[in-house]
């Protein structure tokens, strides 16, 4: 998540406890580090992407760090969540807060830029708002699934309704979970500015 000052943040959350935000200290190709030197444990936090597998490690530079894999396979799956995501973008386009509810779990959420929960009907108010505003318009560029979990990263367009100005351009994250029917929906999603007009 991307607060207001810009600076991209982990927010961990294990089980559902308080969180804790570690922010990032340093990125490269494919890698990033996110920092928290106040936590007891752990201190550091590191995603790398390999072709096969995202691999976290905890406390990457001691001398007893910790490592998870997660094997990213099942190019049918991967096929299945890059067209619910492209599904997703066109029913809110057309459709608005309704349309990207349709898309969401009961439990589906995203983060203010107060790093705060906003699901249910907040979540609904808050794409009602942007939708009535703006024509928003997102496309996927990349997706991996691990079980019944998934992601897509891809680019997004604000563009006012009124001026046709493109207000703002984002990056985002979008977090899958497969259904009991086999569809897949929102379980969370979260976006980073990368551009936006300064009002005149």
């Amino acid at each position: 998540a991307a607060m207001a000052d810009g600076v991209l943040r982990f927010i961990a959350m294990p089980g559902g406890t308080t969180r804790t935000e570690f922010r990032v200290s340093s990125t490269a190709e494919n890698i990033a580090t996110f920092s928290n030197p106040e936590h007891d444990s752990p201190k550091t936090i590191t995603y790398e992407m390999t072709d096969d597998a995202l691999v976290a490690t905890l406390d990457r530079d001691t001398a007893k760090p910790t490592r998870f894999v997660y094997s990213m396979t099942g190019a049918p799956y991967i096929a299945a969540i890059d067209q619910a995501d492209r599904t997703f973008a066109a029913d809110t386009l057309e459709r608005g807060a309704d349309g990207f509810m349709a898309h969401v779990t009961p439990t589906g959420f995203t983060l203010n830029r107060q790093g705060e929960v906003v699901t249910g009907d907040a979540l609904r108010a808050m794409w009602d708002a942007l939708t009535t505003e703006n024509e928003v318009r997102w496309e996927p560029i990349h997706s991996r699934v691990s079980g019944d979990l998934g992601f897509t990263v891809g680019k997004a367009t604000f563009k006012h309704r009124k001026t046709g100005v493109v207000q703002q351009t984002t990056t985002y994250c979008t977090i899958w979970e497969r259904q009991a029917d086999g569809s897949w929906k929102m379980r969370f999603d979260t976006g980073r500015l990368v551009n936006a007009v300064t009002p005149r």
